[in-house]
């Protein structure tokens, strides 16, 4: 018996332990690297630290092509990591670049990637999306994962931010309840316009309530002046210059030159086509500079692939014809433009070019609407302004209150009344002009009648002056006497 025992209990035990090792498999199995492991270590929120991240850029807002520049600042000294999740969804490690590159920073210093010591740049690629950036910060150090040359790790949640949170819980924490500072910064990614050459000069992008952007549509390569700046050849677009008045200078391949002065508006788009760019010969830049150098050619100045770009640039224009089944000209190029805003007409002034009103439009209707919208809406608060308060002072108001409000009325009509019956009698009295002048006459006949008046009234007031002043003398004698 006691055997049988003994192997009943040995037989219980081997069963009991296959079960904990199948749950236990289970239990990995179900933990995909895409679900909260709550066994994992978790990260705090240090009060005392804290990391700011932001872009070059003001408004977030680039280019596909364009260089990117990340600056982060910490309040104390810490050891920092940034990595982006891309349009794609791609996870890269922007920061520390190297497995040996030291990710320690002192506190209250601006740090920017890339360095001006670093050999590489960051450009932003497409597809149009958005792009974000995040920075960790501990003053503790903390593991970084092995993303140098590429991830495996991909975006396939339905929010991105609880995706970057678990991102941070996941891969960058040391031990449990270890403290970090976070920050975030989203970075907005347009595709360049496909039949437009990048600008040469490289301009500051400022927010779109300081500026406006601009097309310049004219003859395949010549070259574009703004303010005695060459900027590059045509057809170019500009994504951002500021808001005023500006120079605009072109020179053909013939040597010809066109120039005049332009007006942009906040947040419009100026297009400068061949029905206002007329190069002539005999005509000359006022800036020396662009005078003495003139027409520039594409492929020394700025495009050394230009020949290919023209290429890629007619084929991709005779598609969108083709699609559109319209006549182009072949030194045309103005076929399609993604990023009209709010397009202004162009009128000539003494000046220059200048925006007056908003032109026809898709985008035009819509700020028209919005005006419309924003007077009708300011006359509606007023109306209801004025009636909420009518309705609480008829609600609020006593017996008394009417009684007295009654009155005042009554006064101010009684008043009113009395002012034009006075006025009526004073006009009555009041001779006309032809009555004066009759007067006049009359009163001139009889001079010598008149100065003996004069006298006799003169005389009187003295009377009554010195009447008046011997009374008052005895009014204050009596008064010191008592």
């Amino acid at each position: 018996m006691l055997q049988k025992l003994m192997k009943l209990t040995v037989v219980t035990a081997t069963l009991m332990l296959m079960t904990a090792t199948v749950g236990i498999t289970q239990n990995y199995d179900d933990d995909s690297r895409y679900e909260y492991n709550h066994s994992s270590k978790e990260a705090r929120i240090d009060r005392y630290l804290d990391v700011v991240l932001w872009t070059n850029h003001e408004d977030g807002e680039y280019f596909e092509g364009d260089n990117i520049v990340i600056k982060y600042r910490s309040n104390h000294d810490a050891f920092v990591a940034i990595y982006s999740i891309d349009t794609k969804g791609r996870v890269n490690l922007l920061f520390p670049s190297e497995p040996r590159e030291d990710n320690f920073i002192r506190g209250g210093v601006s740090y920017r990637l890339p360095d001006g010591y670093d050999d590489y740049d960051l450009v932003v690629s497409g597809p149009e999306g958005i792009e974000s950036i995040q920075v960790i910060a501990s003053r503790e150090k903390f593991p970084i994962p092995d993303w140098f040359e590429s991830s495996d790790v991909l975006f396939d949640w339905d929010d991105r931010h609880e995706f970057m949170d678990y991102l941070n819980q996941r891969y960058f924490v040391r031990y449990n309840g270890q403290k970090f500072a976070y920050d975030r910064s989203t970075v907005y990614v347009n595709e360049w316009e496909p039949t437009y050459f990048r600008p040469v000069y490289s301009p500051d992008y400022p927010s779109w309530t300081l500026s406006g952007n601009m097309y310049v549509d004219y003859l395949w390569g010549s070259s574009v002046y703004i303010n005695g700046v060459y900027w590059g050849v045509t057809p170019l677009y500009v994504p951002r210059i500021y808001v005023g008045w500006h120079t605009m200078t072109i020179y053909d391949n013939y040597g010809y030159c066109w120039e005049s002065d332009f007006h942009v508006t906040r947040y419009h788009t100026v297009i400068l086509n061949r029905d206002i760019i007329h190069p002539r010969p005999g005509v000359h830049s006022k800036f020396k500079e662009v005078r003495t150098v003139g027409y520039r050619n594409p492929a020394k100045y700025g495009y050394p692939n230009y020949k290919k770009q023209v290429s890629k640039m007619k084929t991709y224009t005779s598609k969108t014809v083709a699609v559109n089944k319209t006549n182009v000209n072949k030194n045309a190029v103005s076929v399609s433009k993604n990023y009209v805003r709010g397009n202004s007409k162009l009128v000539k002034t003494n000046r220059g070019y200048e925006t007056t009103g908003i032109s026809t439009g898709k985008s035009n209707s819509k700020a028209n609407t919005y005006r419309k919208y924003r007077r009708n809406s300011y006359d509606q608060s007023k109306s209801k302004k004025t009636r909420s308060k009518s309705s609480y002072s008829s609600g609020k108001s006593n017996s008394a209150d009417r009684s007295i409000g009654e009155t005042s009325r009554k006064n101010s009509t009684s008043s009113r009344n009395s002012r034009k019956s006075y006025k009526a009698n004073t006009s009555k009295k009041s001779p006309s002009k032809a009555t004066k002048v009759k007067t006049k006459t009359k009163k001139s006949s009889s001079s010598s009648g008149k100065s003996i008046k004069r006298s006799t009234q003169s005389k009187s007031s003295e009377n009554t002056t010195k009447s008046s002043k011997s009374s008052g003398k005895s009014k204050r004698e009596k008064r010191k006497d008592r």
